[in-house]
């Protein structure tokens, strides 16, 4: 399976990330910013980063890089689950 590096600045979100990714069989790197990501372990080694495009301090989009891995910038919507559509 593939090695993700999960960037995302709320600790519950990105546990709840990784869990879900884990049980499907990938191998997975945590970091709360853009910056830890950079200089954790994994950067030089994952295939796919999903980052939080409204991170704090920096955007997820400080990760795009011609020369890096591919960037999926995630955003969760500011509704309270009650107001979502339900299907």
């Amino acid at each position: 399976m593939a090695r993700i590096l999960v960037v995302e600045h709320e600790a519950p979100v990105r546990a709840a990330l990784a869990s879900l990714l884990r049980r499907h069989g990938h191998e997975l790197f945590e970091a709360a910013s853009a910056a830890a990501a950079r200089t954790g372990p994994g950067w030089s080694s994952v295939e796919v980063i999903l980052a939080s495009l409204f991170a704090s301090p920096e955007p997820g989009t400080v990760l795009v890089s011609s020369e890096g891995p591919p960037v999926v910038l995630m955003t969760v919507p500011e509704a309270p689950p009650a107001r979502l559509p339900m299907r």
